[in-house]
């Protein structure tokens, strides 16, 4: 097995009506095989107060992330089905302050599995009031 970059991704944020979400999936386990995240670096260059970014893992099998984005993990976590159909790779409250945010992770991943991430708006926003940079490393196998 060798280090390498699973996902690498710049998002800005799209306009956003009124307290809303979007989400964008950054990487898909190919078919036949496996992956290991082992670390999620993020840099986050701007973001408003009352806004935040969220990584997710989506089981292939599994449910989907409610469809408003502004929950808390606590929320979504408390209204997924039984057997960890989403998993949450950043902090419960997402990544919200300017700057880098480094965290180590082991986290398996099968066949189909998404790492999803989602901008959680707390307002109306312009465009690109969020924009940050994202690198997930780990293993394919």
């Amino acid at each position: 097995m060798t280090l390498k970059t699973l996902a690498e991704t710049k998002y800005s944020s799209i306009v956003q009506a009124a307290a809303n979400s979007e989400t964008v999936d950054i990487y898909t386990v190919p078919a036949a095989k496996s992956a290991l995240v082992k670390e999620i670096i993020a840099h986050v260059v701007k973001i408003p107060a009352g806004d935040s970014l969220h990584l997710y893992i989506l089981k292939s099998a599994g449910v989907d992330l409610p469809a408003n984005g502004n929950q808390t993990w606590d929320l979504i976590d408390a209204g997924a089905a039984p057997g960890a159909d989403v998993v949450a790779e950043s902090p419960p409250a997402g990544f919200t302050a300017i700057g880098v945010n480094i965290l180590a992770r082991t986290s398996i991943l099968s066949t189909g599995d998404k790492l999803r991430l989602r901008y959680a708006a707390g307002a109306a926003r312009a465009v690109d009031l969020t924009r940050a940079k994202l690198l997930v490393t780990g293993d394919e196998f």
